[in-house]
């Protein structure tokens, strides 16, 4: 059977203090929207993948970190990761950078991981790399029985690195890494997402409709002594002009200019059958 990841989304909503400070527009972002967006792609990717996830706190509503180990306990999962973005005094500052917490004595697992994750992290998002700590005094390392790891993926007080919490670009490359270290860790093949290319459809060929046409016939040769050719022929036909393509042959005393039968389109868009004597 597959291993079962426990993804959380860190912390709620409504979690006092767990936002950006206000851009010069007014507006902010909830530390959530950032952790929340991660977490489901992050659970689309995984089960891409051939993981089984659970969401242990899947939407805006108030889940205690108590209940969201509970889940992950009396489920069995294998393995759980906590995402969030950081803040250093709430105000706009210069703390930067990404960190990962594991419990380095939990079955070993926690730390193998969690620096699979970082590694993946660090060259994905071109961050700073603030280092692998450990996390065991933190609830949802701490209480789980299987291994897991908390994510820090940038600082929610530091002006850049707010900008880039609130773009679905940056959200979805925290997902991709966070996903390729946990695929790491289990020995399972990344998969990446499937590019949809759509064949290319060929052009049209020109429409031979009668009502839409018009068949010239002329001779398939006529001469000039001049040398100036540029390969076009133009036909004036009951006020219709057509640019026919010609060959040059040289013969004695000049050259001679063969018309190309075919079917000809005009600036109109009628089309002309050529047809040569």
């Amino acid at each position: 059977m597959s291993k079962l990841i426990a993804i959380d989304a860190g912390h709620e909503y409504n979690t006092a203090g767990k936002r950006t400070p206000k851009f010069d527009n007014g507006d902010f972002m909830h530390e959530w929207e950032f952790n929340y967006a991660v977490a489901i792609e992050l659970e689309k990717i995984l089960k891409r993948c051939g993981f089984r996830t659970l969401n242990v706190n899947p939407d805006k509503s108030e889940t205690s970190l108590a209940q969201r180990v509970s889940k992950a306990n009396t489920a069995g999962a294998d393995f759980y990761i906590s995402i969030h973005a950081n803040a250093l005094t709430g105000k706009w500052g210069n703390a930067k950078g990404i960190e990962t917490f594991v419990w380095p004595s939990k079955n070993g697992s926690s730390e193998k991981i969690g620096r699979l994750i970082h590694k993946h992290l660090m060259t994905g998002t071109n961050m700073v790399d603030r280092g692998v700590k450990d996390g065991s005094w933190l609830y949802v390392i701490k209480h789980t029985k299987m291994p897991s790891v908390l994510v820090e993926c940038g600082f929610m007080d530091n002006l850049r690195e707010a900008k880039l919490l609130m773009s679905s670009s940056y959200r979805q490359e925290c997902a991709v890494e966070i996903a390729k270290g946990i695929c790491e860790g289990f020995g399972v093949k990344y998969v990446s997402e499937p590019v949809n290319k759509e064949t290319p459809k060929p052009a049209p060929s020109p429409k031979k409709e009668s009502n839409k046409g018009v068949k010239i016939i002329c001779s398939a040769l006529w001469t000039y002594n001049s040398k100036d050719w540029n390969d076009k022929a133009v036909i004036v036909h009951k006020d219709e002009v057509f640019t026919i393509i010609s060959d040059k042959i040289k013969v004695d005393g000049g050259y001679m200019y063969q018309i190309k039968s075919g079917l000809y389109i005009t600036a109109s868009s009628k089309y002309v059958q050529v047809v040569n004597l």
